[in-house]
């Protein structure tokens, strides 16, 4: 009778947890048990709200494919789940989201550097994203998820991580900056309306919070047109003051790809140099020293 190779199998389990693949599906991202907290923001009718994403208990199939709804509620009326018309599903490690027939890719946690990831169809524009680093990342449960970077194909001199227009990717959560849409910044992007994320719980348990979130569950909804900080003159090429009634700890400007690209700390009488920004829409996520978070649009010409 042969003995059993202990040794053997310890190996073979460390390469087996080491894979990209097995690891990625310990934390799925289409998950009923997943949570995202988030800052709302329609540009379009200068409105937002604190909002409970989450997934349908119940699957719907579409030609015959299963796929789940992402539902919401708000702070303000938590007793009534409301839908978004957003269908998603999971195949190991590959993330789709369901657009008209077609099922477009916007994640997958097995790439390696130098892999691309094209989520290009008929409908949109754009260019794939090239990956550039793979890493883990450390959670506030003490879990550790693979964290993606990347960058556009087309761009033609890409900066350094974390800088310009490199995006991130994170195992089960999607983008800090933008939920999912920074997943599809090189092609799939609404600029009408953000979803920051504050907080993502598992299960009920606190897995993420935004450093500059004091409460994951703060205010109700609110109008953008009567925020008590201002932005003047907006548009502008150069300049900007911003006018509050609190004292401004920080601002970051985050663009449509909800990156930021610029963060202000010691502001000077409330003026921001506004020159190294490309032209475009920019929301400006303005931390004020009542630990109140604001999100004011500007637009760069």
């Amino acid at each position: 009778m042969k003995t059993f190779n202990t040794k053997l199998l310890t190996i073979l389990l460390i390469i087996g947890l080491g894979s990209p693949s097995i690891f990625a599906q310990n934390f799925p991202t289409i998950d009923t048990q997943n949570e995202w907290v988030v800052d709302y923001v329609d540009q379009i009718v200068s409105f937002k709200e604190i909002r409970v994403y989450s997934f349908a208990e119940v699957e719907t199939l579409i030609d015959g494919i299963p796929f789940r709804e992402m539902v919401y509620r708000t702070i303000a009326n938590p007793g009534t789940i409301k839908s978004t018309n957003e269908f998603y599903r999971q195949d190991g490690d590959k993330v789709y989201f369901r657009h008209g027939t077609d099922d477009i890719l916007l994640a997958d946690f097995a790439l390696k550097v130098g892999d691309t990831l094209d989520m290009n169809d008929a409908s949109f524009g754009g260019s794939p994203l090239v990956i550039a680093a793979r890493d883990t990342i450390n959670m506030v449960d003490g879990s550790q998820r693979i964290q993606l970077k990347y960058y556009c194909a087309d761009d033609d001199e890409p900066e350094i991580p974390n800088e310009g227009t490199w995006g991130t990717m994170t195992e089960g959560l999607g983008s800090f900056g933008n939920m999912f849409s920074q997943m599809q910044s090189c092609s799939l992007f609404d600029p009408n309306y953000f979803r920051y994320t504050r907080c993502f719980y598992k299960a009920g348990s606190l897995v993420y919070k935004d450093e500059e979130v004091v409460d994951c569950l703060i205010s109700s909804t609110s109008n953008l047109q009567n925020s008590t900080t201002k932005i003047y003159p907006n548009p502008s090429f150069d300049l900007i003051t911003i006018q509050s009634e609190n004292e401004i700890k920080s601002i970051d400007f985050i663009n449509i790809n909800g990156q930021v690209v610029q963060r202000n700390i010691n502001i000077d009488n409330g003026n921001v140099n506004v020159n190294a920004l490309p032209n475009g829409i920019y929301m400006l996520k303005i931390m004020l020293d009542n630990n109140k978070l604001e999100h004011v649009k500007f637009v760069k010409i």
